[in-house]
């Protein structure tokens, strides 16, 4: 064994639970399903469905379906059914491209499992420590399944890690290129081009996308004022904040809202 290899930089997985729900709907509109986070479904009975790139994929008893961030599908049923969902982030370090859905079988203990953690999060405000960490146990097993080809490579670069972060820690008030660069020791047009071919995005657009993730998150998640996401992610208004999500990510503050208000999956 070569002792003088560099240790191993393993992406942290950064899970964090936004919410967990099983529910009756009795319509589901064909709404775009495209989000920042991750989302684990499961029907116990049939009868709904999800749509992307001209694919029907059924939402049935004996399937559980993983949708990654940025994945645009829309969703459509014949029938009321039941729906248990997950909605999660898993930080920068684990990250897919947009696109994935990925529809597996259920093996019986996993449907045994998942019908118990129904029963167990249906009339509940405030999950137990026991229930939080089956549900974390529950979604890593479930992404140890996806295709390795689906995640995408971390930076490998360590200037690159760390600015990541320290941009990450510093989002709503993030430092310029040129302070990056210099805390990286690097010239600002040689850190850039780097930070892009690590990264897949220059600095500055990887911070607005990043910050109105966590705004849209907030929005839904953290019962947040289109104001309050606003000021909290460093956009200069409300205004400012809207025209930035229908821009880069098609999206209205007031759609996410009603989206949390119906509970939307």
């Amino acid at each position: 064994m070569d002792n003088d290899a560099p240790p191993l930089a393993v992406p942290a997985a950064e899970l964090r639970l936004l919410l967990c729900r099983a529910r009756h709907i009795e319509r589901w509109a064909r709404h775009d399903l495209r989000a920042s986070f991750w989302r684990l479904y499961w029907n116990p009975s049939p009868g709904a469905w999800i749509e992307a790139g001209g694919e029907r994929h059924a939402l049935t008893p004996d399937v559980r379906v993983l949708i990654g961030p940025q994945t645009r599908c829309f969703g459509g049923h014949d029938r009321p059914f039941e729906h248990v969902f997950l909605h999660f982030t898993l930080g920068e370090g684990l990250r897919v491209g947009p696109g994935l859905i990925d529809r597996r079988p259920l093996t019986v203990a996993t449907r045994n499992r998942l019908d118990a953690l129904r029963s167990a999060v249906a009339d509940r405000q405030a999950c137990p420590a026991p229930l939080a960490l089956d549900l974390h146990r529950l979604v890593f097993d479930e992404l140890l399944h996806v295709p390795s080809q689906s995640w995408l490579p971390p930076a490998r670069d360590p200037r690159i890690r760390a600015a990541l972060t320290l941009l990450r820690a510093s989002l709503s008030d993030p430092p310029g290129n040129d302070r990056l660069a210099a805390w990286a020791g690097m010239h600002s047009g040689s850190f850039v081009r780097l930070f892009t071919r690590e990264v897949g995005l220059p600095p500055r657009r990887w911070v607005l996308l990043e910050r109105l993730d966590r705004a849209t998150e907030d929005l839904l998640h953290a019962g947040l004022t289109v104001e309050e996401a606003a000021e909290r992610w460093g956009f200069a208004d409300r205004q400012h904040f809207a025209r930035a999500l229908r821009k880069h990510r098609h999206l209205q503050p007031g759609t996410v809202r009603r989206q949390r208000s119906v509970g939307r999956p």
